[in-house]
Formats: C-alpha cells, sequence, structure tokens
C-alpha cells in the first residue's frame, strides 16, 4: 500500500518538459521501469506474451498522455497523434495506439527538428531567385522542391 501510494504521488509529479524534451522522455521511461516492468511497453511488439506486451503499452501511453495534461501545447500534440490513431481505418496495420511512437511524437516535435524544418524552408523560400539563363518552368520547378 505505501508503495501504491508514492507511485500515485510520482505519477503526479511527473512531466514531459517541452523545454527538455530528450530529458522528458528519459524521465518517463525510468519512471516506468518502477511499475512491474512496464517500460517494456515501448519495446516493440513481441511474438509471445502479446496480451502481456498490451498491457504494459497501455500503461506506458496512459503515464505519458497524463504527462502532458500540464502543458496545452504538449497535450495537444499527444492529443493529435491519438486522433490520427483514431481516424484510420478498422484493420489498418498502423492503427495502434504504440506508446513508443506517442514518445518519440513527442520527442521529435519538442526538440526542434520540426522548428528547424519550417525556418530552413522559409530561408531556402525567401532566397529563392530564377538564373538569369534558366527557363522559368525549370525555375518553377526548383521552387515546387522547396515548398
Amino acid at each position: 500500500m505505501v508503495a501504491d501510494d508514492n507511485m500515485e504521488r510520482d505519477d503526479k509529479r511527473l512531466r514531459f518538459d517541452k523545454e527538455q524534451a530528450e530529458n522528458s522522455a528519459a524521465k518517463i521511461k525510468i519512471h516506468l521501469m518502477k511499475k512491474n516492468r512496464n517500460h517494456l511497453g515501448l519495446g516493440p511488439q513481441p511474438h509471445q506474451k502479446v496480451e502481456e506486451w498490451r498491457e504494459r503499452n497501455d500503461t506506458c501511453v496512459a503515464t505519458i498522455w497524463e504527462a502532458c495534461e500540464h502543458d496545452p501545447d504538449v497535450r495537444e500534440v499527444a492529443d493529435q497523434y491519438l486522433k490520427s490513431k483514431e481516424l484510420l481505418p478498422i484493420g489498418d496495420p498502423n492503427k495502434d495506439v504504440l506508446s513508443k511512437e506517442l514518445l518519440n511524437t513527442l520527442v521529435a516535435r519538442f526538440r526542434g527538428q520540426l522548428g528547424n524544418v519550417l525556418e530552413d524552408t522559409t530561408a531556402a523560400y525567401h532566397a529563392f531567385v530564377i538564373k538569369p539563363n534558366e527557363k522559368v518552368s525549370v525555375g518553377v520547378d526548383r521552387l515546387n522542391g522547396i515548398i
């Protein structure tokens, strides 16, 4: 009972900090190790003991989502991931909500990778010029490659 109370308090303190995405992901993984080896739900689905893995995966997804509740931006990314899975048709091989995908999505979004792509694309767009001897259609194709 004491361990359960401590775990409940730990769950409430667990936060995904968008300023430290990779560190937050590591903390979540360590936290999951404390609970019946639930961190194994972050790994690939095994060929044996599938039901046990699904239960661990579901625990991981719930823990990650709860760690996102405190920040509307972080929660929005988590919610978008979950909604994208809901929208897939039944039987689609990508329909399963995977804790590893959810955590990787959060880390990728807040690590700054997506922001860097936008900055690079914007810079290339603003620097675009049609070369003096270039056909306009070729220049337009290059521009479309940027966008």
